[in-house]
């Protein structure tokens, strides 16, 4: 049994205009951190979004660092550079 949650993370608001990513980006993975407020989100990601067309998904490997988490709200997360919201699976 894995100890890691599993979670999808999908952008919702871009609060850095050099954020590589636009609304509706997601990704898909272990959550390797505890979300609290001035930490970062670390997800061991193994499918997102693909960069030219978010409806499609890219399996592939990586790891996923946030920006500092600045607010947590219950399946909103808002970082230094973004709005994500959530999602357990």
């Amino acid at each position: 049994m894995n100890k890691f949650p599993k979670v999808k993370l999908i952008k919702k608001q871009v609060n850095n205009t050099q954020t590589n990513y636009s609304n509706g980006y997601w990704l898909e993975g272990e959550l390797l951190s505890k979300l609290e407020v001035n930490s970062k989100i670390i997800v061991l990601r193994d499918k997102r979004a693909d960069y030219d067309d978010y409806s499609k998904e890219v399996i592939i490997d990586g790891l996923f660092t946030s920006s500092i988490i600045r607010e947590i709200k219950s399946n909103i997360i808002t970082t230094q550079n973004s709005v994500w919201e959530i999602v357990w699976l």
